[in-house]
Order: structure tokens, then sequence, then C-alpha cells
């Protein structure tokens, strides 16, 4: 029905969200969620994930490796340093700084407050 997914530039997180998404859709039972979630990541991922172990739940373990990514991400930027395991879109995505608005643009003033 669904064409084979790939963590590419997705984070953890949005590749989960997508699998819960197409499980729903598809009626997928908890165990074939864990397959195809652990089917679309990277073997290094992969590895990453069978660290943490079998025994968790796939909310807990895409959790932990979201947790995961983002500690390297931020250590990707900090220390401007490759990593394999972070991709450059889910890093900008993550840690680039948004527009800030002013209250003016809010339309909010200190006396709404």
């Amino acid at each position: 029905m669904y064409g084979t997914i790939r963590k590419g530039d997705m984070t953890i997180d949005e590749l989960y969200r997508k699998i819960l998404r197409i499980g729903r859709r598809a009626n997928y039972r908890p165990e074939e969620l864990r397959r195809k979630f652990l089917d679309a990541l990277p073997l290094l991922w992969l590895e990453k994930a069978e660290d943490i172990g079998e025994h968790l739940l796939l909310d807990e373990l895409a959790k932990k490796l979201y947790e995961i990514e983002l500690r390297r991400i931020a250590r990707h930027k900090r220390d401007k340093i490759s990593d394999p395991l972070v991709s450059n879109q889910a890093s900008r995505q993550i840690y680039e700084p948004s527009p800030v608005l002013t209250s003016q643009q809010h339309e909010i003033s200190l006396e709404d407050m």
C-alpha cells in the first residue's frame, strides 16, 4: 500500500509520527509499527536502537532515540564537528532561530499584561 519509508532528513520524532500516521491508516499492529520504524532507520541509528534495548515499547524507543538525536545535534552545532547521525536539514529545522516578533507585531503592550 505504501512505499518504503526511510528516515532521510527527518528527525527521529518526525519519522515516528509519520510511521504512526501510516500505521493508523493501514491498521498496523504495534509489532508491525515497530518493525516499520526500525526498517526506516539507517544502519547507525538501528545499531543505537539495538543498544538501547529491544524490550522498550516503540514510543519509549523513539523518545530515547530522539533525545540522543537532539544532544548530538546540539553538540554538532556547538563544536562544528561532522556527525554521521545528524542530518543537516534536521539540524537546521531544530536549531535555526525563528524570527522574534516585537510586542507591536503581536499587538500586545505591557498594559495588556
